[in-house]
């Protein structure tokens, strides 16, 4: 778990949840899927990398760093 705390103007509070953790392989794909084969299938993609890519604090930091360098007033 990586907690992380920026002290802001107001009272306030953002939960930005993720996770570093990768899903192992397992069976239960559809004939068609599977974790490593990217796929589009009636307008959804089914693989890994789609949403589980662990760049969830890079994404938090960067989004931190750019609001504070725009001056945004944050919680």
């Amino acid at each position: 778990m990586l907690f992380f705390i920026y002290e802001g103007e107001g009272k306030e509070n953002i939960m930005f949840y993720g996770h570093l953790d990768k899903q192992p392989h397992m069976e239960g794909w559809e004939e068609d899927k599977g974790p490593t084969t990217p796929i589009i299938s009636e307008g959804r993609l089914y693989g890994r990398g789609s949403s589980d890519d662990g760049y969830v604090p890079f994404a938090l930091l960067l989004s931190l760093k750019n609001a504070v360098e725009q001056k945004v007033r944050l919680p």
